[in-house]
């Protein structure tokens, strides 16, 4: 997400910095909209974090996961590698995280019983 998020600043300040033509208006205007779509899951996550949601953060995360594999499906058709393995390793990390947190975690301190 803080990747993300630095995409997101950084195609907003200087879009033509990012892909050729960027900074005409149609690469503007989606730069924003793309902006508002970070800047509202990133929003979520801090509020998710906030109030300890552990299971809807886990639900935002493998949402986001699903979100990195179809960037990595449009890197692959287009025969770009940073781009279809930048967005897979976020993937794997966001989709074990969301994982772990829908495992629920032993109790500290407890003793397990064996027969005997």
């Amino acid at each position: 997400m803080f990747t993300s998020g630095y995409f997101t600043v950084s195609s907003l300040v200087d879009p033509g910095g990012l892909v050729p033509g960027g900074d005409q208006a149609a690469p503007r205007t989606y730069a924003a909209y793309m902006a508002a779509r970070s800047i509202v899951l990133l929003g979520g996550m801090v509020w998710l974090l906030a109030i300890r949601a552990w299971r809807s953060l886990g639900l935002l995360l493998a949402l986001n996961g699903a979100v990195q594999i179809v960037d990595a499906a449009i890197g692959a058709v287009h025969q770009q590698v940073p781009q279809t393995i930048g967005p897979l390793l976020f993937a794997t990390a966001l989709l074990t995280a969301a994982r772990l947190l829908g495992v629920p975690a032993r109790p500290l301190g407890r003793i397990r019983q064996t027969s005997g």
